[in-house]
């Protein structure tokens, strides 16, 4: 193998480790962005539940004895 031949292997070889580290990152950047999305439907489906127990409540009061013969 000429020196010439050794040049372009390890010049391919580079490129080759370059493209890899650029398909992980791409990958990490994809788990993160899932990750965060995920965090952010929790997130709104606890809000949810919280409006949703709120709202029971407010009916349960509205509905009680002791508030309607205050009215």
């Amino acid at each position: 193998m000429c020196l010439h031949d050794l040049r372009q292997e390890v010049e391919k070889v580079r490129w080759e480790e370059q493209r890899k580290a650029q398909q992980q990152d791409a990958y990490n950047k994809q788990e993160v962005a899932k990750y965060n999305d995920q965090l952010a439907r929790q997130r709104m489906d606890n809000e949810h539940q919280k409006t949703r127990e709120r709202n029971a409540e407010l009916v349960r009061l509205q509905a009680s004895p002791k508030l309607n013969h205050l009215c």
